[in-house]
């Protein structure tokens, strides 16, 4: 399973996942393990473990589409939101680890560029300029 990395995230994604790495002795790696601390084997075992645990905190939440909720939903998420944020489709293959343009496109969505301050705003970044990202 390839390593992915949390793109720019907020300061206090940053002291959460420090506590976490201080209470697990100072292990460095994934940050989702297995209850015997082992990194899970597999993208498919690592969602199967954690996605009902997203999803369960969503639907606590109130989000309407709750059962939607997963790792991989997320990652789209966080594509889109980078690309409506930078406007650097380059940035975003290169953050999210993909060998090829081709393969972003896939994940990212089209969100209205108005969104851009909001997006900054709740990523702890300096809201910039609002781009439109498509056509």
């Amino acid at each position: 399973m390839r390593d992915r990395t949390i793109s720019d995230p907020r300061p206090r994604t940053i002291e959460i996942l420090r506590s976490i790495q201080a209470e697990a002795g100072g292990i460095v790696g994934p940050v989702f393990r297995q209850p015997n601390g082992e990194p899970y084997a597999s993208a498919g075992a690592l969602g199967a473990a954690v996605n009902p645990i997203l999803k369960e905190l969503a639907k606590e939440c109130g989000h309407k589409d709750w059962s939607k909720v997963t790792l991989h939903t997320l990652r789209h998420t966080a594509a889109t939101w980078h690309l409506l944020l930078t406007g650097k489709m380059d940035d975003v293959v290169r953050r999210f680890d993909w060998d090829e343009k081709k393969s972003a496109k896939r994940y990212v969505k089209n969100a209205p560029y108005q969104l851009a301050p909001e997006a900054a705003a709740f990523l702890g970044l300096t809201p910039k300029e609002p781009r439109q990202v498509w056509g």
